[in-house]
């Protein structure tokens, strides 16, 4: 309990720069899983050296610009902690954390239920039809509405009289919705049609109240309005 208490206290103040310290891996990598401990989501975690980037491809395949930040995790056990450094993989579907130089620690993703920053919460989905960390745009009782961000490759440009590329592939994060009803996620395109048809029973409620503030179904936030003011009817 010292250790974790120790641990944090530091975290705080210099943003995981002790776990930073190449000449002290061994502790490093004891102090991490004393604090995994506590926490209950990462005891079944998963040490791995980290990779170099593409050489021919630019960008990054992590959700989140960067690594420090302040994120709420909620256990499967209902356990919560928060964490200062924090990201998720999108090409191997990891949350992790970066520890040094050359180290990742890669959670257990079946221990945990959802993680938030600031009010965006992520879902952690796991089932036959989709895996991964998802945004939840609406958890009501007749459906959910999930967001996945998936990485793609934005092709370089080429000049057209030499055919040389001059510009580089680039990881790009691509937006997919899906609809869940009765547990069956169905991927989706936003509109205002497919929203009107979803809260059919209170259809020209909902419809009015977007008109009269100017709300867009295909916005995030405009939508996770529109649908907070249909369950409040």
């Amino acid at each position: 309990m010292m250790i974790y208490k120790l641990y944090v206290g530091i975290c705080s103040c210099w943003c995981f720069s002790i776990l930073a310290q190449d000449t002290n891996n061994l502790g490093n990598k004891t102090a991490m899983r004393a604090f995994d401990s506590e926490i209950s989501i990462g005891k079944s975690g998963l040490w791995v050296p980290k990779v170099a980037s593409s050489n021919t491809v630019s960008g990054s395949v992590y959700l989140f610009d960067n690594w420090i930040g302040l994120y709420t995790v909620v256990g499967k056990n209902h356990n919560t902690t928060q964490i200062l450094n924090l990201n998720y993989n999108l090409q191997t579907k990891n949350l992790e954390s970066s520890v040094g130089k050359d180290s990742i620690f890669q959670y257990d993703l079946g221990e945990i239920d959802l993680v938030k920053e600031g009010q965006t919460v992520y879902k952690v989905v796991r089932n036959e039809q989709v895996n991964g960390l998802f945004v939840e745009l609406y958890a009501g009782s007749r459906f959910q509405i999930y967001k996945e961000m998936q990485l793609g490759i934005k092709k370089g440009a080429f000049d057209r009289l030499t055919q040389a590329k001059v510009d580089d592939d680039r990881y790009v994060q691509v937006p997919v919705y899906y609809v869940v009803q009765a547990g069956v996620f169905q991927r989706e395109k936003m509109s205002k049609k497919l929203i009107l048809k979803l809260v059919q029973d209170k259809k020209e409620a909902v419809s009015k109240y977007a008109s009269q503030y100017d709300l867009s179904y295909t916005n995030d936030a405009d939508l996770s309005r529109i649908l907070i003011y249909y369950s409040s009817l």
